[in-house]
Parts: structure tokens; C-alpha cells; sequence
């Protein structure tokens, strides 16, 4: 097979690209990785930075197949080959449900930085809390709405199925319905572990992904971290609190009688 022209079609990329330490020395999937899937993982990581869609492998003429995503590497192909396959086996890569591949880390961190982008063309700041696509509802009505975001977000975006809580943009919400190895990861970024993350997952997995009063759970992280900051308790449904409340009313009355 010939090798793939590949020609990085970013224009005004940084030298440099943010490595979360912490997430790949703590990574499930990374800790059973060798170092030979290790390396290939990092070169890869590095090369998506230089696509044009930001952590896709894929360019002008589609999707990277496996003997043109051993072509971006140097090295011994026969090795680089051995630990491709183990990433995919250990689902470190991804892939989309077109068989394209895809770092999910990369392609989440550039849907955020275009939305950073998107909410300074507007002139609001990317540094006020809560939901970015929030800050449109402060913005002057004559001002236009930037184009739409990059490939890399809309797959994430498919792939991941985290909606930001945003009720002006989606006024009719969805709860999230993660997988077990979503929430896993998710937990990494909380800083939960594995086992803290499968409790989270089967509590709400059977309450459908809905809150005690009835919201859907739409970001993940931020339910993650909301549950572990309350001292992962997990909030009483309403009828249940309201049970609580009248037992708390009985008990005051019988005192009050006995002590008459």
C-alpha cells in the first residue's frame, strides 16, 4: 500500500499542547498498557494535534484506515503494528461508529477551546463559570452568532453523549446514558476511583440518569464531582424526604403531648 500523503492542515498551530500527567499515570486502561502501546499512544497523541480536525484521524480523503495509522508513525512497523493493536484492544484509541479513530481527550479539549474561541468573538469571558454557551444570553441581539464548531467537537459530541446543562440552547434535556468504561473515565477527571465509579454508575443507572427531583443528569463530570463534594451520598428521592419530614412532625407532636 502506498504511504499517505499527509500534509497537517492547521494553520497557526502551538508548539505545544497541554499532557494531563496525572490522567495518564492514573488511566485504568494505561496502568495494563506496555510501554510499547505506551509509545505508540504518545507519538500518536502528538500527531493529533497536527490534524486537521483536531484528535481525528482522518484528512481531505477520509478516514485513516490501520495500515495508514501505522504510516504516521517512525519506527519498527512490525512493533508500532503490535502496540496499535493493543490500544484498540484496550480501547485507549477510539473509534467512531464509522471505524474512523480518535483521541477522546484531544477532540474534547479542542470542543472547548472553539467554544472559548467562539464566546471571545462575542466578547464574553471564557473564564466565567458554569456553562460556556451560556455567555450568549448576555450578548448585544445584533451581534452574529460565529459558524459552527469543528468535525472534532461533533464527533465527541456523538461519541460521548455529555450534554452541557444549558436549558437557553436544549430546552427539552435528555438524561446522559454512559457505559460503565464512560464513567470510569469521567471518575479519573473527578478524582474518584474505579470503585467509587461503579457505585455511581449502578445508582443512577437504575434510576434512569435522573436527579431526586426528577432532572436529568446532562454532565457527567459535574454530577461526579457534585456527588463526591456532598460526601458520596446520594441524594433521597422527594417522596422519601417528604417521609422524613412527617416522621420528624410526629415525633415533635408525640414530645410535645408528653410533656403537657
Amino acid at each position: 500500500m502506498a504511504k499517505k500523503n499527509f500534509i497537517p492542515k492547521n494553520s497557526g498551530d502551538a508548539p505545544s499542547f497541554q499532557f494531563y500527567h496525572k490522567d495518564w499515570l492514573g488511566n485504568h486502561r494505561l496502568k495494563r498498557a506496555s510501554k510499547r502501546a505506551k509509545g505508540v499512544w504518545i507519538d500518536l497523541l502528538c500527531i493529533a494535534q497536527t490534524l486537521p480536525s483536531k484528535g481525528v484521524f482522518k484528512d481531505e480523503t477520509g478516514a485513516f484506515d490501520r495500515e495508514e495509522m501505522l504510516d504516521l508513525l517512525t519506527g519498527n512497523r512490525k512493533e508500532n503494528a503490535i502496540g496499535f493493536d493493543e490500544l484498540i484492544k484496550r480501547c485507549i484509541i477510539k473509534q467512531s461508529n464509522d471505524g474512523t479513530f480518535y483521541s477522546q481527550r484531544t477532540c474534547r479539549d479542542a470542543g472547548l477551546s472553539e467554544k472559548r474561541r467562539a464566546a471571545g468573538r462575542l466578547g464574553g469571558n471564557p473564564n466565567l463559570v458554569g456553562d460556556l454557551d451560556n455567555q450568549k444570553v448576555n450578548q448585544k441581539p445584533n451581534q452574529k452568532q460565529p459558524p459552527s464548531s469543528s468535525s472534532s467537537t461533533s464527533i465527541i459530541t456523538t461519541i460521548d453523549s455529555s450534554n452541557n446543562n444549558n436549558p437557553f440552547a436544549q430546552p427539552n434535556l435528555q438524561p446522559i446514558r454512559p457505559t460503565l468504561d464512560n464513567v470510569k473515565d469521567k471518575a479519573l477527571l473527578a478524582g474518584l476511583t474505579d470503585q467509587q465509579a461503579e457505585q455511581f454508575y449502578h445508582h443512577y443507572n437504575s434510576q434512569g440518569w435522573l436527579k431526586a427531583n426528577g432532572q436529568p443528569i446532562t454532565d457527567l463530570v459535574s454530577a461526579l464531582v457534585r456527588w463526591k463534594q456532598n460526601g458520596f451520598k446520594f441524594d433521597k428521592p422527594p417522596e422519601q424526604k417528604q417521609q422524613t419530614l412527617d416522621e420528624k412532625l410526629n415525633r415533635y407532636q408525640e414530645q410535645s403531648n408528653a410533656a403537657l
